[in-house]
């Protein structure tokens, strides 16, 4: 979805704040949509991943409600799951995303010394406590409306964290 992204990550392939780097457009969003509904499977996983896919919402949205009119026709068990570093949602992506079915996967490494390590902002400071409030917030509002959490961990395991399995 983008190769940009707002955090420093240690072990990352991509360059520290690629603010230049790639980010699909709706052009190629439209052709990818065209090429997914094609299958004859009769169950489609859209899964978005960046880079920090939030930092290209407008894109994410306006696939999302493409691919739910197309379904309107296609009938698929359609599937949208979202890998975000969850240091940016606002109240409506929050809404938005949680009223879609859309699954979040967040990139959380396990305990706060070990994820700071390995995943600050570009200025060098600590991540999770802004990613677990957000990864609250999406609770509170997917157990209202849904009953249920939609988000998962996803850690990147590293040496720094061998010692810590119990904890993540």
């Amino acid at each position: 979805l983008t190769e940009k992204c707002n955090l420093g990550c240690v072990y990352c392939h991509a360059p520290i704040n690629n603010a230049s780097g790639e980010t699909m457009d709706k052009e190629t969003a439209i052709q990818i949509l065209n090429f997914i509904f094609k299958t004859t499977s009769p169950a489609i996983t859209m899964e978005f991943q960046g880079g920090e896919t939030l930092l290209n919402w407008d894109v994410i949205k306006f696939m999302i409600d493409e691919a739910r009119k197309l379904n309107e026709i296609e009938k698929k068990d359609l599937r949208i799951t979202i890998v975000s570093n969850l240091t940016l949602p606002t109240e409506e992506q929050i809404k938005f995303l949680v009223d879609n079915d859309v699954t979040i996967a967040v990139s959380i490494d396990g305990p706060e010394h070990v994820h700071d390590a390995n995943r600050p902002y570009l200025d060098g400071k600590g991540t999770y406590k802004k990613i677990i409030s957000n990864i609250q917030k999406f609770d509170e509002v997917s157990k209202r409306e849904k009953g249920m959490r939609i988000v998962a961990g996803l850690p990147t395991i590293t040496r720094n964290s061998l010692e810590y399995g119990k904890e993540i």
